[in-house]
């Protein structure tokens, strides 16, 4: 987040303004994508669907970096470039109700997901318990839920899509 604020206060007014309406641009262009909760079988719309999800989340974060920048610019800002501004945050405002549903229809499918993933777990210790399967070393409540330390040293291994997607 910062790498982007400091890129963003580097450019010139006209060249924010230029990027926050390409970014608008990504909002226009995917407001018909279609509701994927109706496409149950169709695993490549999904997919797409799902991928354009993604670019809407971390073009919206694009874009409230551009916003911030712009209201700490207001008052040096000329006459047409608040114009043009006015404009593109109207635009911005119709694709509000959009990237909202998109938004929360990402994140009602984060949550569906880890419903999903709990549900699996507790069947299968349920099923081990019944089976008599469990080993004879049982770890305490501590050893179970303790974080491990791989982890910590491992996150650079994980690749976020707000790294390496919008380069402009």
């Amino acid at each position: 987040m910062k790498e982007r604020e400091e890129r963003a206060s580097g450019l010139s007014n006209d060249e924010l303004l230029r990027e926050t309406e390409a970014l608008l641009a990504v909002f226009e262009g995917i407001g018909g994508i279609p509701d994927t909760t109706t496409l149950e079988g169709n695993r490549l719309v999904i997919e797409i669907s799902t991928s354009v999800e993604e670019d809407v989340v971390v073009a919206l974060g694009e874009v409230f970096v551009r916003v911030n920048e712009f209201r700490e610019r207001l008052g040096c800002l000329s006459f047409g470039e608040v114009v043009e501004l006015v404009h593109v945050l109207n635009r911005l405002e119709k694709c509000r109700e959009m990237v909202v549903a998109v938004v929360a229809e990402k994140e009602r499918l984060s949550w569906d997901l880890v419903r999903e993933l709990k549900e699996k777990g507790e069947k299968m210790v349920f099923i081990r318990e019944e089976g008599k399967t469990m080993s004879a070393h049982r770890a305490t409540n501590s050893d179970r839920f303790a974080f491990p330390t791989f982890m910590i040293n491992s996150l650079d291994l994980v690749r976020f899509p707000s790294t390496t997607r919008f380069v402009l």
